[in-house]
């Protein structure tokens, strides 16, 4: 019988060693707070800044390439404003030639008209 009740008491003793662990293992996780709404907010924030970066890159890229635009924009309009000097010279000069042939066309004019008179009045 001392023999039986010691069986009693062994399993006793286990039954209640696993009820404490039954009890231990259903509430351990009562004071763990629940992450998954966080989580997921977190990952939308997180995919929200990916979005944004890549827009302010893609804003970045383009103010890029609207700078390069407005440069070779300059460049031409240089490159239009000596073109239109030079031929501004150019002009300048043949307007000078006119002059200088103008006048030499009326000095042909004044001498053929002096010759014309000189003969009427010869004659």
């Amino acid at each position: 019988m001392l023999h039986e009740n010691k069986k009693y008491i062994i399993v006793g003793f286990g039954l209640c060693v696993l009820l404490m662990a039954a009890c231990y293992w259903v509430h351990s996780g009562k004071d763990v707070l629940d992450n998954g709404a966080g989580v997921e907010s977190v990952r939308e924030q997180l995919d929200s800044a990916a979005t944004t970066e890549r827009e302010i890159t893609e804003g970045i890229e383009s103010a890029e390439n609207r700078t390069q635009n407005i440069q070779d924009g300059i460049e031409q309009g240089e490159a239009a404003v000596y073109n239109a000097a030079e031929r501004a010279d150019c002009i300048e000069e043949n307007l000078t030639d006119a002059d200088g042939l103008i006048a030499g066309c009326q000095r042909i004019l004044e001498n053929v008209r002096r010759r014309g008179e000189e003969k009427t009045d010869g004659n």
